[in-house]
């Protein structure tokens, strides 16, 4: 009797090692799958939300313009918005403003962090501006321009221009090194409110 008691233990012992053995892979499965990539819709970058979960783009708004600029530091080769300004990257892929005409007394941009798309760009902060501002995908920018304009009896007029700028993607070469941006665009016709 006492043969069978210590089988009957050691039967027990591997039954209860396979079942932990198990267990262990199980878990170790579902942990695995928990641990997805990114969440894509159709290539649109969907930035993270402030409450840590993710958060769709907004579909563009009418009026959107959508342009590819490279990082070879030339303004010239940057997006033209209305020849008051040139946007374009650097070749360490800040994004940078150069004015245009002779009457644009100030060209500034800032950064706003991960934005929901384009039309998610609806306030116009009123500090953090400069020439130059170092971005990443799903990014959402702010131009502003000041014009001047002299008038016959006051002097002049000072207007202001607002652009806003999502940057959707950068563009890579075969060996992943960011050789530009695709950007999306709009004026600031119906979108400005100012902080």
């Amino acid at each position: 009797m006492q043969i069978s008691i210590e089988w009957f233990r050691l039967f027990l012992f591997i039954k209860m090692k396979k079942l932990l053995y198990l267990l262990s892979m199980t878990t170790l499965c579902f942990c695995m799958t928990a641990c997805g990539g990114d969440d894509e819709d159709n290539g649109a970058v969907v930035p993270p939300s402030s409450n840590g979960g993710t958060q769709q783009t907004l579909p563009d708004p009418e009026g959107t313009v959508t342009a590819r600029i490279t990082n070879d530091g030339v303004p010239e080769n940057g997006i033209n918005l209305e020849g008051k300004a040139f946007v374009y990257m650097d070749k360490v892929n800040n994004f940078c403003i150069k004015s245009g005409y002779n009457s644009i007394v100030s060209a500034s941009i800032t950064n706003l962090g991960k934005v929901a798309g384009l039309a998610a760009i609806i306030n116009v902060p009123t500090e953090g501006y400069a020439d130059k501002v170092s971005t990443s995908e799903g990014d959402g920018l702010i131009l502003k321009l000041g014009q001047q304009f002299p008038t016959l009896y006051s002097g002049s007029n000072y207007y202001e221009y607002y652009y806003r700028i999502y940057i959707a993607e950068y563009i890579r070469d075969a060996l992943g090194n960011i050789i530009g941006a695709t950007i999306k665009y709009q004026t600031d016709t119906d979108w400005v409110q100012k902080e």
